[in-house]
């Protein structure tokens, strides 16, 4: 388990959580990389920074979770133009 989805897990409890143990590699369709637990599974979505699970409860206790070497979002850049005194 890496990455993102290790940050998720050790916040669900890791291998004595709710999850259990890995039991399949990473996958990665897109932007969504999911791995899968004994008791369900963690995708996370790159692009959008986001996670979900399965089961589907659990997703709402990694709100707000830290991604180790995530950027955040960029704003989009200014349309203003710039006024010349």
């Amino acid at each position: 388990v890496r990455g993102a989805i290790n940050a998720a897990w050790d916040k669900l409890g890791g291998a004595t959580g709710e999850l259990g143990a890995p039991v399949a590699d990473q996958t990665q369709d897109g932007e969504v990389i999911t791995q899968r637990f004994s008791g369900g599974a963690i995708p996370w979505d790159s692009a959008a920074r986001k996670f979900t699970t399965e089961p589907a409860g659990l997703a709402s206790q990694l709100a707000g979770l830290e991604v180790p070497g995530a950027e955040p979002p960029q704003a989009p850049p200014s349309t203003q133009a710039s006024e010349n005194p």
